[in-house]
């Protein structure tokens, strides 16, 4: 069964979600926060959010993992989530 879900969870925290989560199934809500689609049925993981910036005055270039689930993109930065 899949529930929606607010969690606190901040920069460099971990969270147990549903392996495989999507980017379509997790929002940022500011920097503590995430909005969640959690399949309870799933096979669970745990994940640790990040949130990267770039401070620079002209080009943003922010490397992030392949596997990344990205949840929000900023004009400064990404929030994203990686298994643990």
């Amino acid at each position: 069964m899949a529930t929606y879900k607010i969690a606190n969870c901040k920069d460099g925290e971990s969270i147990e979600l549903q392996d495989g989560l999507r980017a379509d199934e997790v929002t940022a809500f500011g920097p503590d926060v995430l909005g969640v689609v959690h399949d309870t049925d799933a096979t669970q993981a745990t994940y640790e959010r990040h949130i990267a910036r770039e401070r620079g005055p002209r080009n943003i270039e922010i490397e992030i993992p392949d596997s990344a689930v990205v949840v929000e993109l900023g004009v400064s930065g990404i929030h994203y989530l990686t298994e643990a």
